[in-house]
């Protein structure tokens, strides 16, 4: 059975949590409530990839939930105010 170990990073002063495994073949597995990876260690110490690894999984979601919050801030921004309605004129 694999062993999984605890890592925590801290990004922008937030901590963020996941863990890591070591596969076959140089391979880190790298999960978190963010997501999960696979990584080649290359010659970093696999403590060390796994962390950057989670650093990554961390920024594409925050990436992704902003792309998200402005997608539906744009879709608030057209039922307000409909395509064909008249500007208020200017004072």
């Amino acid at each position: 059975m694999p062993r999984y170990y605890a890592i925590t990073i801290e990004i922008d002063g937030r901590r963020y949590t996941g863990d890591w495994r070591l596969c076959q073949g140089g391979v880190l597995a790298v999960g978190s409530a963010w997501g999960g990876i696979t990584v080649e260690i290359g010659a970093d110490e696999p403590v060390f990839a796994a962390q950057a690894a989670l650093a990554r999984i961390v920024r594409e979601d925050q990436a992704r939930r902003a792309a998200e919050v402005e997608r539906q801030a744009a879709e608030m921004e057209k039922l307000r105010r409909p395509q064909n309605a008249k500007k208020p004129p200017p004072r």
